[in-house]
């Protein structure tokens, strides 16, 4: 989860974004997932502010490559630091 932690464009979590839109970029302090038992996870997100559904879609990506058992380098696709 280190990849996100930082300052990145994040227009490819959000729902009209461009990828020249300053409005994209947004500055993640700690990111972290906790196993809770067999079924649930627990996703510790603390930024300084999200665009709308950046969290949603972020963690469904995490559990898709998971699931998928593709490779984790799939996730640096989606996002750009600058």
């Amino acid at each position: 989860f280190a990849k996100f932690i930082g300052t990145h464009n994040f227009h490819n979590y959000s729902r009209n974004l461009k990828a020249k839109d300053p409005k994209a970029k947004r500055y993640i302090m700690e990111f972290s997932c906790k196993k809770m038992d067999d079924k649930w996870l627990k996703f510790t997100i603390k930024g300084q502010s999200f665009v709308y559904h950046q969290i949603r879609k972020i963690v469904g990506c995490i559990i898709q490559v998971f699931m998928s058992e593709n490779e984790h380098h799939s996730l640096t696709t989606h996002s750009s630091t600058t």
